[in-house]
């Protein structure tokens, strides 16, 4: 994995915290110094928080998508479609909301240069060397998230004011789309939007049940021993 970038090594810095590469784990938040137990570790900012109003909020692209999806094409994003897309779209146009690079730029500056997904190895000799059930498993998930993203790309092109298809798909690539679905199914958390005063839960995404899928950056990356607990509070 790269060096963490100025920008994530002085947001962790006020915490005594920093990203460090362990032996067994690999890439995580390591803490330098000693904490006393119920001591804060790590506070955000509600900007800093990814969720699928937030990103519809700083994206009118995609609330326009999302809206088209739910009350046109009869098939409502879901929250992780919302998420990723509000990804790809924010890397892809290098700045998304301002020069601070959106509401996702402290979660994609977490995330490895290069990951290896099941999702990524459909054309690839090393899917072979995993168990046929497993195959199975990722082939079926891999379907079914392609499916998904030739619908945001059909949204996407339906509300981008004379997009075509090459353009469409050009602004929310799969390979990136997979990428950012891997990662929000490997690092979301599932909070209750009224306790975490997330603000009401918009019409026009799906979601399985009352919690919100959310994206706290960094803490998915916390390495502690095993037995840790950790609690996620509202300020």
């Amino acid at each position: 994995p790269p060096s963490p970038s100025p920008s994530l090594a002085d947001r962790l810095s006020p915490f005594d915290l920093d990203l460090h590469d362990f032996p067994r784990t690999g890439r995580g938040v390591r803490t330098l110094r000693d904490r006393a137990p119920g001591e804060v570790v790590l506070e955000w900012s509600d900007r800093e928080v990814v969720h699928a109003e937030r990103a519809l909020d700083v994206r009118p692209d995609l609330a326009a998508a999302a809206e088209y999806a739910s009350e046109v094409a009869g098939m409502p994003m879901t929250e992780e479609d919302v998420i990723a897309c509000c990804a790809v779209l924010e890397e892809r146009d290098e700045g998304g909301e301002g020069a601070d690079g959106g509401c996702t730029a402290v979660w994609r500056g977490t995330l490895p240069v290069r990951v290896t997904s099941g999702l990524e190895l459909s054309d690839s000799p090393g899917r072979w060397l995993l168990p046929r059930c497993y195959l199975s498993a990722v082939d079926a998930t891999r379907d079914h998230a392609a499916r998904q993203h030739a619908r945001c790309v059909a949204c996407l092109k339906a509300t981008g004011g004379g997009l075509d298809d090459a353009d469409a798909a050009a602004r929310l690539p799969i390979g990136r789309y997979l990428r950012a679905i891997s990662a929000v199914r490997s690092r979301a958390f599932a909070l209750d939007g009224e306790e975490f005063r997330l603000g009401p839960p918009s019409p026009h995404v799906l979601r399985r049940d009352e919690r919100r899928t959310v994206i706290l950056p960094l803490c998915d990356s916390m390495n502690h021993r095993g037995g840790a607990r950790t609690r996620i509070e509202r300020g």
